[in-house]
């Protein structure tokens, strides 16, 4: 599982450092493997490998002949980038991906359970909200039992 916050700096060649705490949190199944695509409120969203196979295999199930169904595929497909962690746990963020998020040099790399997102700290500073009582309000509705 994927959880922590941490503040990076990306290096002089576009690479950011996974934390340790979220490298030792890959699975094997991964091969140190992440998929890279622009992400939801302007993040990139960081997937191990054996968890895209999973979002590949749902890809794969849809009929590409609906044009909604197409939209979905080309989407995934068209913006997933992969890259290896280096032995330092680095990789490299494309520039495409740099820009739609905002990112020039500081990022936020946070755990959200499966993944990872990478996200420019002034963006994610207005698009988050940190508020525990909003959340558990929100999340009373959804997860009952928690609550």
């Amino acid at each position: 599982m994927f959880k922590g916050s941490y503040l990076h700096t990306i290096d002089a060649k576009g690479r950011i450092i996974i934390p340790s705490k979220l490298k030792k949190a890959f699975s094997e199944a991964a091969d140190d493997t992440i998929i890279m695509l622009p992400g939801k409120n302007r993040c990139i969203e960081l997937y191990p490998k054996d968890i895209w196979l999973k979002i590949e295999d749902n890809l794969a199930r849809l009929n590409p002949n609906d044009p909604d169904n197409l939209k979905i595929i080309r989407f995934y497909s068209n913006n997933a980038h992969e890259d290896v962690m280096d032995p330092q746990g680095r990789i490299l963020i494309p520039g495409h991906l740099k820009k739609k998020a905002g990112i020039e040099s500081d990022v936020i790399i946070v755990g959200t359970v499966n993944y990872l997102e990478v996200w420019n700290p002034e963006v994610r500073s207005t698009m988050v909200s940190d508020d525990r009582d909003e959340i558990d309000a929100i999340a009373a509705t959804r997860l009952p039992w928690i609550f």
